[in-house]
Formats: C-alpha cells, sequence, structure tokens
C-alpha cells in the first residue's frame, strides 16, 4: 500500500506546462579520446518548451582542458525531446556546437569574443540523456536539479580532440507563462 501512495504521489507531482521558459546552472567534466587529456566546463543552460515533450536550448560553456593548458568556450544550440513522468523528466538532447580553443598562455580579450590568430573554430554534433526532478514549486515555476551523460564529437581532430564524453550536474528554475 505504501508503494502505492507514493507512485500516486510521484505522478501527482506538478510538471511544467508547455511555454515554459527554463534556465540551469551547469557543471560538466569530460574525458576525451586523448589519454592525457580531460576538461571541465561551468555553463548555463537557456531553454524554451513549445510542448511539454518538445523544446529548444541554447548552450553556453567555459572551461579548460588539460592538453595544451587550453581555454575552451562552447555555444550549442538544439532540440531537446523530453518524457514527463510526474515530477520526474528524462529527457534527449541534440543539436549542434561550435568550440573555441586556445592555449590559456595566448588568452586575449579578442579570443573570448571568438576572434584572434590563436583560436581553433571547431564545430560539430552534441548528444545527451538526461534525468531532471522537480524539487519545489515557487510563484512563476519550479526549481529541478538534474544529471547528464553525453557527449560532443566535432568535425576535425587537430589541434584538439575529435569528442568529449562526459557527465553535467545541473540546477534550474522554469518561468511558467
Amino acid at each position: 500500500m505504501n508503494k502505492l501512495i507514493l507512485l500516486a504521489a510521484v505522478l501527482a507531482a506538478p510538471t511544467a506546462s508547455a511555454g515554459t521558459i527554463e534556465g540551469a546552472a551547469a557543471l560538466t567534466a569530460t574525458a576525451t579520446e586523448r589519454s592525457d587529456d580531460s576538461a571541465v566546463f561551468a555553463g548555463l543552460d537557456l531553454g524554451y518548451r513549445f510542448t511539454d515533450q518538445v523544446g529548444g536550448y541554447l548552450r553556453l560553456n567555459a572551461g579548460v582542458g588539460a592538453e595544451r593548458k587550453r581555454s575552451l568556450q562552447a555555444l550549442g544550440a538544439g532540440v531537446r525531446l523530453a518524457y514527463p513522468l510526474g515530477a520526474w523528466r528524462p529527457s534527449i538532447r541534440m543539436g549542434f556546437v561550435h568550440q573555441h580553443e586556445v592555449g590559456r598562455d595566448d588568452l586575449a580579450a579578442a579570443e573570448l569574443l571568438g576572434y584572434g590568430e590563436q583560436i581553433d573554430h571547431r564545430s560539430g554534433a552534441s548528444m545527451a540523456v538526461a534525468i531532471t526532478r522537480s524539487f519545489a514549486d515557487y510563484r512563476y515555476g519550479q526549481i529541478y536539479g538534474g544529471l547528464e551523460l553525453g557527449g560532443d564529437v566535432f568535425a576535425n581532430a587537430d589541434p584538439g580532440p575529435r569528442a568529449y564524453l562526459g557527465g553535467a550536474l545541473f540546477f534550474g528554475l522554469t518561468l511558467d507563462r
């Protein structure tokens, strides 16, 4: 009986509806196909749910890579497909990513803005699976957290790695309209 009550409580928990704006902060740790390389990122995700199952996202990440002691900045955009289950929200994310890589010794304000002689521009595809959980309601939406596993694959493997694979921990807010 207790299991049925718990299941009913989880399924009856509120979920965000269509027209919802999302914002989340994330910490990501990644590995690459190169044995001596890894990277960590701090990021910001902004999203909009067109329906309860389909939304778009814009992702901004800044991080550091171990190999060549490089600074990394990435901009991603794409679609997120979700299957809401009460307070739980499993999803997949698919999109494109453009990343700037520059050695920290060469870092200047121009590189942070996306232009400069030492910058390496790289573009590719991004995919991930995630699970989020709504923790609390507030006046205009919900507070949520989650985990994501995914990666980015770039068209070129020189000078940076071809692929990043990692996991992220994130917390965010929704703004229901």
